[in-house]
């Protein structure tokens, strides 16, 4: 991805709160009277996880944020523009899935709206049903383990972090139980190509403040080799249990 601009957009009341924070240098700072004016769809792509018989699970997710560019507003897209977005996901998917377990499934897309108008999130916009099982049938890493996709922004406190579920065995190095340059790679290719296609669509993935009403442009994307945790994910009910004693 060639990098852009930094650029955050953000309502003209919360100008002190944004003045006050750590940005990158050449950050291109808008104010926005208008909160009609600042907001961003966000997709939230379930994922669903194959368990041992009579075990039943939540499905994993994970989210991207996308901002319509309207010359220096980033407003909320429409209903009617998710569907340009919606291939765009399809494709990071389709990039990732080589690295992500057969035993994983990509079940949906489901969109909500933000707008630094509302008071809270209303129900969601857009579901869109999938199924797309992952590709690599080397084994099956516990389910809490993940992969960062981190998106970089210009504000140092407002960066967006997403948790890749189901990615597989061969992924890891047998050595220090690292993921493999390999697959660090191909993930963090995956996330640039969703930039680059984003903006040249007429969008920006990117990261939304709630606390700051704004939206922050993507400045950069990296992946690193550390397996993350994501306790929330860790298996909910047992299939088996062995006990000595009371």
């Amino acid at each position: 991805m060639a990098l852009y601009d930094p650029k955050i957009v953000a309502v003209s009341a919360n100008d002190s709160y944004w003045a006050a924070q750590g940005l990158v240098a050449g950050t291109v700072y808008t104010s926005q009277a208008d909160p009609t004016q600042v907001g961003c769809a966000i997709c939230t792509l379930h994922v669903s996880r194959t368990t041992p018989s009579a075990t039943r699970e939540d499905l994993t997710a994970f989210s991207f944020a996308f901002a319509k560019n309207a010359g220096s507003n980033r407003n909320t897209p429409t209903v009617a523009d998710l569907s340009t977005i919606e291939p765009l996901l399809d494709t990071f998917w389709a990039n990732v899935r080589p690295s992500v377990s057969t035993q994983f499934t990509l079940a949906d897309f489901t969109w909500h709206f933000r707008n630094a108008a509302a008071a809270r999130d209303g129900p969601a916009v857009r579901v869109v049903a999938k199924s797309s099982a992952g590709a690599s049938s080397t084994g099956r890493l516990p389910d809490q383990d993940a992969m960062t996709l981190t998106l970089v922004t210009p504000g140092r406190k407002h960066w967006g972090r997403v948790y890749l579920p189901g990615l597989s065995l061969a992924g890891v190095d047998s050595t220090y139980g690292r993921w493999t340059n390999t697959v660090c790679d191909s993930v963090a290719a995956a996330g640039d190509t969703l930039a680059t296609s984003t903006l040249a669509a007429g969008f920006s993935l990117g990261v939304w403040s709630k606390r700051g009403l704004g939206f922050l442009d993507l400045y950069a994307v990296h992946v690193d080799n550390v397996v993350d945790i994501q306790r929330r994910r860790r298996a909910k009910q047992r299939s088996y249990i062995k006990t000595y004693g009371h």
